[in-house]
């Protein structure tokens, strides 16, 4: 039975473009684009399977949110520094790359819609594809170059410190940046609106095209719901790019003083990437080190950010407890570590033997080993703050050895997916090619 395709009906992908559409001041983004990466990588599942350009377009929206993410972190650091030089670097380096990977996007995205739709649907479903392709390109070079433009006043601010005798020219030119940002902030949302009802035109007359969307329905049907393994397989790479984002969290990057990757906010991840397998494992046996782990990590890293300098001469006994605190606190988060470690190994291999064919938990790597190095490390480079930049490199080799162990991991279970398939498919033609011999 063919299934109606959710994908033309969805929410997800406008919401998506309203996230993206929003103008941009500098580095701060009203509604962040992270959260229209993730939405645009769940609106896309079901018609990513139609051509290989839009899956290429789905998963090229998860670098989206990635690169979107790193920016909300730096913002408070780059906004309180104060440099306009350091603003306007930040802005464009972040304007460059979200532009780059949104073109790359969109252009992949409506070159598959344009093909399956000369195939399968009609011109007026064509045309609209390709209208809604080139405002989209458009907009996204638009919207580029008016976010950086407001920036560019920083070149004016360095040539004033350096053309003493021009400085007033200078300064009274720099000075015209919120009109800028008024300016562009205009023409953003206006062009963001156009672009909006435009999307949505376009998907009205997707939904008219019966023909069309049966095809693709048809084809969804085809490629994934009539293939247990292949929606395993999808689910599991899915949770592989949160638990691995997650870890990256744990890499300790500090700016002006503030660690910008909060390890709360990995583990946050790395439990969202696991619940996504709760229909193969209880999820139950990883709530209490979730929560212990989140818990703990929030506080030592509102702790670190807000603590007393231990080494503060003129208060030596309260250094002594706040020294005593950072330790306490330490030891806390490497039990955290270890135990969400383990906790997670086993969910995952229950998982596994799930997905998988039995006792394909055997074959997986365990994490705790490296869990408990980290955790140590972790504690020794915050209780002495001193030795951080000593231990900063083995603290960041734990973490990648983690990635590839999990990585490695997921690629297992998921090969021993492909081959219990594979396996399947030979014995039912096997048994058909046996019974015809019979008749």
């Amino acid at each position: 039975m063919k299934k109606k395709l959710r994908c033309f009906e969805s929410p997800l992908v406008f919401a998506a473009l309203v996230f993206l559409a929003n103008p941009v001041f500098g580095v701060v983004d009203i509604l962040p684009d992270v959260i229209g990466g993730l939405l645009l990588y769940a609106g896309l599942t079901e018609i990513s399977y139609i051509d290989s350009r839009i899956d290429t377009a789905r998963s090229r929206s998860l670098y989206l949110a990635a690169v979107n993410g790193i920016k909300l972190l730096l913002t408070p650091a780059i906004i309180t520094g104060g440099v306009s030089s350091d603003l306007l670097a930040a802005t464009a380096f972040f304007g460059v790359a979200e532009t780059l990977l949104l073109f790359m996007i969109f252009g992949n995205l409506y070159e598959g819609l344009s093909e399956s739709v000369s195939l399968r649907g009609n011109a007026d479903t064509l045309r609209a594809f390709d209208g809604a392709r080139t405002l989209a390109l458009f907009f996204i070079g638009v919207k580029a170059g008016l976010t950086i433009l407001p920036e560019l006043s920083a070149l004016f601010e360095i040539a004033a410190l350096t053309d003493i005798t021009n400085a007033e020219l200078y300064l009274s030119i720099a000075a015209i940046k919120n009109y800028f940002y008024v300016l562009s902030a205009f023409v953003v949302l206006a062009l963001g609106i156009w672009w909006l009802t435009n999307t949505a035109g376009m998907l009205r007359s997707v939904r008219r095209d019966s023909a069309f969307v049966e095809s693709v329905a048809a084809s969804y049907s085809a490629a994934y719901l009539e293939r247990p393994a292949a929606r395993m397989c999808k689910r599991l790479n899915v949770s592989k790019y949160f638990v691995v984002l997650g870890l990256l969290f744990y890499i300790t990057i500090d700016m002006n003083g503030t660690n910008i990757l909060p390890e709360f906010i990995g583990s946050a991840l790395i439990i969202a990437g696991l619940a996504l397998l709760a229909r193969a494992a209880c999820f139950r046996s990883l709530a209490a080190p979730a929560f212990y782990a989140v818990a703990v990590q929030t506080l030592a890293y509102f702790y670190r950010e807000n603590k007393i300098d231990i080494y503060a001469d003129l208060f030596r006994e309260l250094g002594t407890v706040s020294f005593a605190a950072s330790v306490i606190i330490g030891l806390m988060e490497a039990a955290s570590f270890v135990w969400l470690a383990v906790a997670a190994s086993d969910y995952f291999g229950a998982a596994a033997d799930t997905y998988a064919p039995p006792d394909t938990s055997r074959m997986l790597y365990g994490l705790w080993p490296v869990a408990a190095v980290y955790a140590c490390i972790h504690t020794v480079m915050y209780a002495l703050p001193i030795w951080q930049g000593y231990l900063w490199l083995p603290d960041t080799v734990c973490i990648i050895v983690a990635a590839v162990i999990v990585c490695g991991n997921y690629r297992l279970v998921t090969g021993q997916i492909k081959y219990l398939e594979e396996s399947e498919k030979f014995r039912c033609a096997d048994s058909s090619a046996s019974s015809t011999k019979t008749e």
